[in-house]
Order: structure tokens, then C-alpha cells, then sequence
């Protein structure tokens, strides 16, 4: 895969010690690379369920291996690869439908019907959701849709806010609106300083 590696950690957060929050290490490394939690994709500008089952690939090595190694994806499964500008079918057995996010959950690419051995790119995407050949038919998903996601625990969706009003959690970090779509969502817990 063609993304980012790591946490980039910026400086703390500003502001006064009340209003700041910070993500535990246990906390990050318990949600961020816990890989065994699915997700639920909805589409928010079409109002239906995009995918119900998709497998987060936070770490470099779920990253790098995505769908190799599998016969095929089930209906309403994926993959959802973060952070990831772009995806390659070497080796795959079978074709896949991509969707390109960017850091606020907007669909920035759509490429449908992805055969083995390609590469597909988008420099503007944040994430990419790999799902099965034809999940991403035109009436299901477009550019410029909004998706949000919940975790299995049967937690509400949430919508990823705008960058501009989404608190730092981990400043500069890549995860940055992930993270705070989590904790809002009460996948994460935050941490206050004192």
C-alpha cells in the first residue's frame, strides 16, 4: 500500500489544562490496533448502509497484507485502510470496488470493479474502504457523499466533522479525526489533563 507509516506526534495541545484532552497510550494502542472490532459504514447523503462488517487496518502490517491471501469478500464485508492514498491488486483472486475518503469521511474517488493487478491512487484521500465488486454501485455511493461509521458494539453513527472544528487530540497526528470521531462516539475514552 502506498500510505503513510506511524503516529506523527505534534506538540500538546493549547489552551487552558481544563478544555485539554489527550489520548492515553494504552487507550491508543487498545483501539487503534485492535484490529479484531468491525465497523459499520453508512452513507449519510443517501440515508442506507453502505458495509456492516468492515475490518480496520490501522497498522503497518494490516496495511501492507489488505485482502491478500483471501478468496473473496462477502457481501457487506471490507476492508477500511487508514491512513492510505492508494491500493494495489497484485496477487488478489478477485476484483473489488474502492472508495476514496478524505479526513472528514467525503468520498474523494470512487473506482469501481478493481481487477487484479492494478494500482489506483487519490493524493487528496485520507482512508480508503475496499469492499466487495459492486457495493459501490452508482445508487449505493457517488463522489462527494458523506459517510459516517459505528463500531460493533451497536453504538450510534458518527459523522467525522470538518477538521476546522474537530478538537486536537493528538496534534499534527495523521489519526487526528479519526481519533476524535472515536472518542465523540464513545468507541475511545479521552483522558483529561490536569
Amino acid at each position: 500500500m502506498f500510505g503513510r507509516c506511524g503516529i506523527q506526534a505534534g506538540p500538546s495541545p493549547s489552551g487552558p489544562a481544563s478544555s485539554r484532552f489527550s489520548v492515553s497510550p494504552a487507550t491508543l494502542r487498545a483501539a487503534i490496533f485492535d484490529e479484531t472490532r468491525r465497523v459499520t459504514f453508512f452513507n449519510e447523503t443517501r440515508g442506507m448502509v453502505l458495509a456492516r462488517s468492515v475490518s480496520p487496518a490501522f497498522t503497518s502490517t494490516a496495511r501492507r497484507k489488505g485482502l491478500l491471501g483471501r478468496e473473496s469478500l462477502a457481501p457487506g464485508e471490507g476492508l477500511w485502510i487508514v491512513p492510505c492514498e492508494g491500493i494495489h491488486t497484485v496477487g488478489m483472486r478477485f476484483a473489488i470496488d474502492v472508495v476514496y475518503l478524505d479526513r472528514g469521511c467525503r468520498v474523494r474517488k470512487l473506482v469501481r470493479n478493481v481487477r487484479s493487478w492494478r494500482i489506483s491512487l487519490c493524493l487528496a484521500a485520507h482512508s480508503v474502504l475496499e469492499l466487495p465488486q459492486g457495493a459501490a454501485a452508482p445508487e449505493k455511493c457517488q463522489v462527494g457523499d458523506i459517510l459516517s461509521f459505528s463500531s460493533d458494539s451497536g453504538q450510534q453513527a458518527v459523522t467525522v466533522p470538518p477538521s476546522s472544528t474537530t478538537p486536537r487530540y493528538v496534534s499534527g497526528s495523521p489519526y487526528q479525526t479519526i481519533l476524535s470521531s472515536l472518542i465523540h462516539s464513545g468507541f475511545l475514552k479521552s483522558t483529561r489533563k490536569t
